[in-house]
């Protein structure tokens, strides 16, 4: 059932399972997961939790309740949990690379860039690691650490719009005309998700005529997951005299 996306039944049938079988933690394990597909992130916990009751050496089960607890906000436990399963599985990039988030969300972002620097070092072509990277040591306010992480994501990506909204963010103190730039090439990115749909948007917003309000600042995802609207509407300066080029 899970495997052919009925989540909601898999969670049924792993329920039943657990009730037959009280001490099966595979059970457990698996009801996790579907409620984790469903978006019940509560309930995903719980399962996780008492798979680890079941065995405390399970990573996978304290991996998947650090992503958990992740989501509920529950920063600290969810640090907790990815550290006990990085000692089984120290060389786990995407591991690391959400410890880091975690870390990042907190405000600890020296730890957060250690996090992301050794998930690097394990899988050193991750955009999205080299992005986030960029995103933590910009809020750290080390600019120029933050705009080697952008290009070193744009080395590997040159059309990632995350990386230029990031990049663009980070050079607009000191290099309008470059951030600028970046935002431009953010618009014009390529790839999928919520950054390039935002930097489709973000394209139609330039080349609109006659201009539109200015764009909502609210910035869902925290403050370090800007897209290029959103970085748009918080640093309109940055446009001036690019639009009218933009639309042309």
């Amino acid at each position: 059932l899970y495997k052919s996306g009925r989540h909601a039944d898999a969670a049924k049938a792993y329920a039943r399972a657990i009730e037959l079988t009280p001490t099966d933690g595979e059970s457990y394990f698996g009801l996790g997961n579907a409620h984790d597909k469903l978006g019940e992130a509560e309930q995903a916990a719980s399962a996780f939790a008492s798979t680890l009751a079941l065995d405390p050496t399970d990573s996978s089960a304290m991996y998947n309740l650090a992503n958990a607890y992740r989501t509920l906000g529950r920063t600290g436990e969810a640090v907790g949990h990815y550290r006990g399963a990085l000692k089984a599985t120290p060389r786990n990039a995407a591991m690391h690379a959400n410890l880091g988030h975690t870390l990042d969300a907190s405000g600890a972002f020296s730890e957060a860039a250690s996090s992301f620097t050794t998930a690097l070092s394990i899988a050193p072509k991750d955009v999205a690691t080299y992005t986030a990277l960029g995103h933590t040591y910009k809020s750290a306010g080390l600019t120029e650490k933050a705009v080697e992480a952008y290009k070193a994501a744009l080395a590997l990506e040159p059309n990632a719009a995350g990386a230029y909204a990031g990049l663009g963010t980070a050079l607009k103190q000191i290099d309008p005309k470059a951030a600028a730039e970046a935002f431009t090439a953010a618009a014009q990115g390529g790839g999928t998700g919520p950054e390039a749909e935002g930097a489709k948007a973000f394209r139609a917003w330039l080349g609109a005529s006659p201009p539109p309000p200015p764009l909502p600042s609210a910035r869902k995802g925290g403050p370090r997951a800007w897209s290029a609207v959103q970085a748009a509407a918080r640093y309109p300066e940055a446009f001036e005299g690019r639009a009218r080029a933009c639309a042309e």
